[in-house]
């Protein structure tokens, strides 16, 4: 049957003409392997390299990662940074100080990835935000999530926090 009659037969099943031209929307899961850390993200989203002339001037960031999702809208900025003091703690990460103000509204929790502790801080509002802060092996990771819905931005969050492996 050629692909004219195939289009037939289907329009006179359906009482329509067919779309035929919908395109595959991934589903599931791809995993993120970088030099230090791993972790599965949703096959939908579409990672971008754009780096900021100021950041990438950065020489403290030694890896970074980020995707968009159109729909709904997130955005995920994930990066590891060297550690050039041994003695700093979380609490000394600019990220970190920037969160814990109060008066910015984001609430503060403790987290666990891969056995080690971290601090998440969130914040609702027209631009919701979840963000995690480790130390690990002498380097400090982060990952953001932001979009307009907190329910999503918590679940890609969460979603990413519970199959992130550090690289030991």
């Amino acid at each position: 049957m050629s692909k004219a009659e195939s289009e037939a037969a289907l329009a006179k099943m359906l009482g329509r003409k067919p779309n035929l031209d919908v395109k595959n929307t991934p589903t599931g899961n791809v995993l993120y392997k970088g030099k230090y850390v791993s972790f599965m993200y949703p096959a939908i989203a579409t990672i971008y390299t754009y780096r900021d002339p100021a950041a990438a001037s950065d020489k403290t960031e030694i890896e970074n990662f980020s995707f968009d999702i159109s729909d709904p809208r997130l955005v995920c900025n994930f990066s590891v940074e060297q550690n050039l003091s041994n003695n700093i703690s979380l609490d000394d990460i600019s990220g970190v100080r920037l969160r814990e103000d109060k008066s910015r509204g984001y609430q503060q929790s403790e987290i666990l990835a891969d056995g080690q502790k971290g601090l998440a801080f969130t914040q609702s509002g027209d631009q919701s935000e979840k963000s995690g802060f480790f130390i690990v092996n002498s380097k400090i990771y982060s990952l953001s999530v932001t979009g307009n819905d907190i329910k999503e931005v918590v679940n890609l969050f969460d979603n990413i926090i519970k199959t992130l492996q550090f690289v030991k």
